[in-house]
């Protein structure tokens, strides 16, 4: 899993030499990538990539993602899709800057590349035991650092694909049911194994966080308050945000537990645009989507910043003071209960730190109008005298 120093130098010179001799680079020398600069010094940046039966166009693959690893310059990456390790080591030495490792189980593997000033505790796969084989196709795999003081668990998933849309919990072999149940045991991994622990799981998780709540495979994440789908309001932006362009659809996702919360720069207002998204890489293309797709993937990196300073400040009700129901919900008005405290106005903000609603004289338990609110992840917020209380509201019509 790690560099093979003897090979080293000659895979770099080969390489070197393909990038300048052999060939036809036009697309990617007519672009510099400068604008898809992400990753910076102060903050933990991290993204999630199916490259598609890696690497899909030999090693022009590598070359052109050793241009575009340089400046999206991300600490962590979880790939997806890995068909060959021995390139997978080769593009690492490209970018000696990162460490590889990887298991490929069922031919296309999951892996890692990690900054080397980042220390890795430990890598190791989940649920990879013949009774879990139906639900998980390729094993999670666990990623343990420390970052700046912090200790990180980050959870590499690729789920079963395909499927119609609609969920058959009666049919194990319903392509929804696999991913439902792996869900639920993914979630309960966490909640029994890292508790106190701050958890990213992402990856391809092969479905879409606006499907209706009947055939929703997240539902048990949506309806815990311990978890937050980083990249839920993308999924209802127009699809040229998405990350699946060739559908099109949005199946990559970030998620993390309330451990994470005040550490994810989406509650800070200077990182509107950059907290999480994804990368719209084909745009530095000339032909577009055609040539990031015979070159790199069918799928695009979503990424996400966090600040593990410390220094976010926004923090979940944990005394039970507030209350919101339904949550989430599917119609335009809900009720908020606020019991034990005295208030003095409710406030609801979207989750990049944007004011929607103020209500000073809000009565309690009474109907809240959010018809103006579109679909997505807002917190309401519930103002004392000396005190904040919030807590995450999920919009789904």
């Amino acid at each position: 899993m790690y560099n093979d120093e003897n090979n080293k130098m000659k895979k770099i010179t080969i390489i070197l030499i393909l990038l300048f001799c052999c060939y036809n680079l036009n697309s990617l020398l007519a672009q510099d990538f400068e604008g898809l600069k992400y990753g910076t010094d102060s903050t933990f940046d991290i993204g999630s990539w199916n490259l598609k039966e890696f690497p899909t166009n030999k090693d022009n693959t590598l070359i052109h993602l050793t241009k575009i690893l340089k400046k999206i310059d991300l600490d962590v990456i979880a790939i997806q899709e890995i068909k060959d390790s021995l390139k997978f080591i080769e593009l690492a030495e490209l970018n000696p800057e990162y460490k590889a490792y990887w298991k490929i189980n069922y031919i296309l593997g999951l892996g890692f590349l990690v900054k080397k000033n980042i220390e890795v505790i430990e890598i190791k796969e989940i649920f990879n035991f013949p009774k879990y084989w139906s639900i998980f196709h390729r094993a999670p795999l666990i990623l343990e650092i420390i970052e700046n003081g912090n200790k990180i668990i980050i959870i590499n998933n690729h789920l079963k694909c395909c499927g119609d849309g609609i969920l058959d919990t009666n049919d194990s072999k319903d392509e929804e049911t696999t991913r439902i149940n792996a869900i639920k045991l993914l979630k309960k991994y966490v909640d029994e194994n890292y508790q106190n622990e701050k958890v990213i799981l992402l990856g391809d998780f092969n479905d879409n966080l606006a499907d209706d709540p009947q055939n929703n495979i997240f539902g048990e994440i949506l309806n815990d308050n311990n978890y937050t789908i980083l990249d839920y309001n993308i999924a209802f932006k127009d699809s040229t945000y998405w990350s699946y362009p060739s559908w099109p659809d949005h199946i990559d996702h970030i998620i993390i537990n309330n451990n994470l919360e005040s550490e994810f720069n989406l509650l800070n207002k200077n990182s509107i645009n950059e907290a999480v998204k994804v990368l719209k890489i084909d745009d530095y293309y000339q032909n577009g989507l055609f040539d990031y797709f015979k070159n790199i993937s069918d799928h695009r990196p979503i990424v996400a910043k966090f600040d593990l300073s410390n220094k976010t400040s926004i923090k979940l009700d944990s005394d039970n003071k507030l209350t919101i129901y339904p949550n989430p919900t599917y119609s335009n008005d809900i009720k908020v209960y606020i019991t034990g405290i005295e208030y003095e106005n409710i406030t609801i903000i979207d989750i990049l730190g944007n004011q929607r609603l103020q209500l000073p004289n809000f009565e309690n338990n009474s109907n809240l109008d959010i018809s103006s609110l579109d679909n997505g992840i807002y917190l309401i917020q519930v103002q004392t005298n000396n005190k904040t209380y919030s807590q995450k509201l999920i919009v789904n019509r």
